[in-house]
This record gives structure tokens, sequence and C-alpha cells, in this order.
């Protein structure tokens, strides 16, 4: 039996069983709970007795504890008070998550909930991370109980508030208060009527600050006067015209990540791209180890230094030529983008995909691309463009030097029948595609159509050589396995 299975957990809870578990060494006993799979086995093993459940109780401080009801929050107060000081300096991350549920409880009842926030955070003498997914019952300026237990808190370094814009001010007051030497700053919403103040905000953090982000940013924040010498991670949520995009790279000047999301209607067209870098010249960092943004923006903003890892959103016919200008300066070793085939028949066939080959040819170290290919026209007679366009595919993979593909075909927009694209074809497009590239090391293959059928197919190369159809959850895992270790460090979800 598995140490840490239901069943061995069931065992151990046991009356008939405490005997023996109790006979083992203390330090092979937290040993054994150490390792338990999830909080829910380790509590069913804390319950076997008064002894385990005092054993188990800085295991379980040193996981995230995540609070998501408001009975959760005033029983998690409780359990805090009655610890001691060594048990309660085990507790470094904390979350509330899942805000949804103040909305069926009375003001008063809000009240509540913020007296016994105020008391865990007065109690939790070591936090380092605290994640507010909605932070509207939690933070009301009229009662500060809440704001002034965590502006007073001096061990935070990681600070998430979310839905912002609905305590605006209420933020603003723990921004401009904070006592905490904070290292990652995560703002999602809007705080529009106090950004003017955010630059001193700011300046207060610019000596233990490394990662920020902020949503949404008016681009008329004045930043101008900034320097942020030690933010590494940057990302954005931007709105409003954009004046200077220089400045950027002066108020953030090591930066190695940059992140970013804009309205649709923010940016004009290419060609005033390209009068902004003419006028402002090459201005941006040296170097960057990953960005993540819209092709359009990639231009705007300048970054045409080297960028090793390269994420943007869906390529489509309107900006295939900025991505592959993109593509030309910055020239990724992993790559990830989804191509879209979509809009009206005639649309479609305008559509010269050539270039955006050409620049992918064009990368001399491009060893791992993610590509998507989607295809949204319900005219069956574009079929043929989709087809087109894979062909090409095939023809540069047979010149690149990737050693790490992942391939997303997804037809679940559309009613086309592509005929070399039926159900059942997955292996053989895979197949496809092994055949052109003799240096592939991994293959990951996915394919969805209308009526939500999914396919699935991985390979990798060794001794012998993997090919397998793998399920929707062994997917999953191989692709954690492949971009886990590049995309979850520098992909800002917090």
């Amino acid at each position: 039996m598995e140490p840490e299975s239901p069943a061995f957990v069931h065992a151990l809870s046991q009356k008939s069983s405490q005997t023996n578990l109790l006979s083992l060494n203390d330090d092979v006993l937290y040993i054994l709970m150490e390792e338990l799979s999830s909080i829910i086995d380790l509590l069913s093993f804390m319950r076997a007795s008064y002894f385990l459940y005092n054993l188990g109780i800085p295991i379980l401080l040193k996981g995230t504890i995540t609070l998501t009801t408001e009975n959760g929050i005033h029983s998690f107060r409780s359990f805090l008070v009655a610890r001691t000081y060594q048990e309660r300096a085990h507790l470094r991350k904390l979350k509330i998550r899942n805000g949804e549920w103040h909305l069926r409880y009375p003001v008063v009842s809000r009240s509540s909930v913020r007296t016994s926030f105020a008391a865990i955070l007065r109690h939790a003498t070591h936090l380092e991370s605290l994640e507010i997914e909605v932070c509207r019952p939690i933070f009301k300026t009229r009662y500060p109980i809440a704001i002034k237990a965590l502006a007073s808190m001096t061990t935070l370094r990681h600070l998430a508030l979310g839905n912002a814009s609905y305590a605006r001010n209420a933020i603003h007051t723990l921004l401009e208060d904070l006592s905490s030497p904070i290292s990652t700053l995560v703002i999602d919403g809007s705080i529009d009527a106090n950004w003017n103040s955010m630059p001193v905000i700011l300046l207060r953090m610019k000596d233990s600050m490394t990662r920020l982000s902020l949503s949404v940013v008016p681009m008329f924040l004045p930043l101008m006067q900034l320097q942020l010498p030690h933010v590494e991670e940057l990302s954005l949520t931007v709105q409003g015209e954009l004046v200077s995009p220089e400045y950027l790279p002066r108020v953030f000047p090591k930066l190695k990540g940059l992140s970013m999301t804009k309205y649709e209607w923010m940016w004009g067209s290419e060609e005033e791209g390209t009068i902004i870098r003419r006028r402002h010249g090459s201005f941006g960092w040296s170097s960057l180890d990953f960005v993540s943004s819209d092709p359009e923006s990639l231009l705007h903003f300048g970054t045409t230094c080297p960028i090793r890892y390269a994420h943007t959103c869906s390529v489509d016919s309107s900006s295939f030529s900025a991505f592959s200008t993109f593509l030309t300066s910055a020239k990724p070793s992993v790559l990830r983008f989804e191509f879209t085939l979509s809009g009206s028949p005639m649309a479609l066939f305008n559509i010269d995909v050539d270039p955006l080959y050409d620049a992918l040819s064009a990368i001399p170290h491009l060893v791992e691309l993610y590509i998507g290919f989607t295809f949204v026209v319900v005219n069956p007679a574009d079929s043929a463009r989709f087809t087109d366009a894979w062909e090409l595919f095939l023809r540069f993979l047979q010149t690149s030097s990737i050693t790490t593909l992942v391939v997303k075909i997804n037809l679940s927009d559309g009613d086309c029948t592509i005929p070399s694209f039926q159900r059942g074809t997955t292996q053989d497009r895979a197949f496809e595609i092994i055949e052109k590239m003799p240096k592939l090391y991994r293959l990951l293959m996915s394919t969805y159509w209308e009526n939500g059928d999914e396919e699935y197919w991985h390979f990798h190369r060794g001794k012998p050589d993997v090919s397998e159809e793998v399920d929707k959850e062994g997917m999953k895992a191989y692709w954690t396995e492949i971009e886990g270790p590049i995309w979850e460090h520098h992909q800002h979800r917090y």
C-alpha cells in the first residue's frame, strides 16, 4: 500500500492502528506526514490522535493556506490564535479566494470578516505571501481595521490584490502606509483615480521590488521620473494613448521578462509604429529573457533586441507583417504563437504566409516552437487555404533546427471539412512532421473538432522511439514537463 494512498491514510486513522503508529520515532512520523500528497490526507492523518494533530500543524502551515468562505476565515482565525508563537511562525503563504461568497452576506457580516482577517494578520508573524482575489469584502476605507493590520506587517514580500477597482481608495491608503519591503506587487483592476500618486508609492519600494504587475494602467501614468533598478519581471495591462514608449526601458533598466496586454483600439497601423521607432531610434533593452505580448505592441515598444523566449497572441492576416519584422530582430530560441485563418473567404485567399515562414526559417537558434493553427471560416471552399498553409508549414519544418515542437490544430469553430484532417488522422499528421524533421526530439500534437472531439499524440525520440496516442490528462502531463520550467516561471498568473 502506497504511503500517499487514501487507503493507507484511512488505515492509519483507525483506532486499532494507533498503538503501532505512535510507537514510531517522531522524526519518522514527521517525514511520513510531509510525504502525504494532499492536505486532505494530512488532515486524515492528524485526526488519528492528539499527538499527530500537533505534530502535523507545522506541515499544514508550511503549505499555502487557502480560505474560500466566511466561515473559513473565522475558523482559521480561531485556529491561529490558539497556536503557539513557534507554530504560527510556519505560516508563510495565505490566499483568500472565491470572493463571490461575500455578496450573500449583509454589511455587518462583512465587518466581522474584516475583524477576523485583521486578527489573522496580527498573528501571522512570519507571513511572506498574501493573495486576495476580491478585495472589496476585506478592505473598506470606513472600516480600516484590516488595512491597518496589513500595513503594519513587516514580513510581506509578495502582495497580490485582485478586483482592485472596487476598493481603490482603501488599496491606495494601504500602499501609502505599507511597512513591508515588497518584492512582488500585483494589482489587478484599475485604481485610476489614484494613479498620479503611484510613482511616490513605487519609489518607496524601489530597493526591494523585483516583480511588478499592474492592471489596468493608463499610459498617462507619470512614470517618466522614476527608475526602478531592481525590477526584473514586469506585467502590464495598458489603456489610453502611448505618448513616449521609450520610457519603459529607462524606468526598468534591468528588466528580463515583459508581459503586456492592451486593448484592441490602443494602437494604430504598423506604419505608425515604424514612425515611432524612427523618431525615438532603437530604444529598448539590450536583451530580454522573456516577452509576452501581441505583435503590434512588440514593434511599438521597440522590443527589437534579442529575446530568448517569446510568446505572442493570435497571429492573423493583419499582423503577419508585424510579427515577421519582430522575429527578424528578436530571433527567439523558444517561440509560442497561434496562427489563425479566419475572416471572409476573400480575406483568406489574400493571406500570404510565406513572409511569416521565411522569418521563422531565418532564426538560427529556434529550438522550441509552440504553434496553433485555428481555422474559423465556415465556407467549405476555403478548406484549401488551410491545407496550403499546412503544406508550407511542413516545408518550413524541413529547414528548421527545432528539437521540441508543440502543434495545436483547432477546427472547432467552423463547419469546414478538410480532407486531410479527419477524425483519427492526428497520428498521420504527426508522422508527416516526424519524417520532415530528423533532428526533432519531442512532439506534442492535438486536434480539436467542432463537436468537442479531441485527439492527442506524443512522440519522444530515444532508444527506442516513443510514439503514442494519449488522453487529455496525459497530454497535460507532457505539456507541463516540456514547458513548465519556461512558461510557469515567466507568465504571471497571480
